[in-house]
């Protein structure tokens, strides 16, 4: 997740930027579906999500925050 984060933002320079980018890039690398499946017990739900690139809002909201952290 770390590193799709510091890859998605490379060429940002403030951190209003890298939302915007993390926010466009979901919105084009991502499907949004109500029938994503369930995520496996052992995985990280964010690493799930940005692997299989198909989710709901509780997915996307999810990656957002935790791509914006890192």
């Amino acid at each position: 997740v770390y590193t799709t984060a510091q890859e998605i933002t490379k060429s940002c320079a403030t951190p209003y930027e890298k939302a915007l980018a993390i926010e466009r890039w979901l919105n084009e690398n991502c499907t949004y579906t109500l029938t994503p499946g369930t995520p496996p017990e052992d995985r990280d739900f964010v690493a799930y999500f940005l692997e299989t690139r198909k989710g709901y809002c509780v997915y996307y909201a999810s990656a957002m925050t935790v791509l914006a952290r890192c």
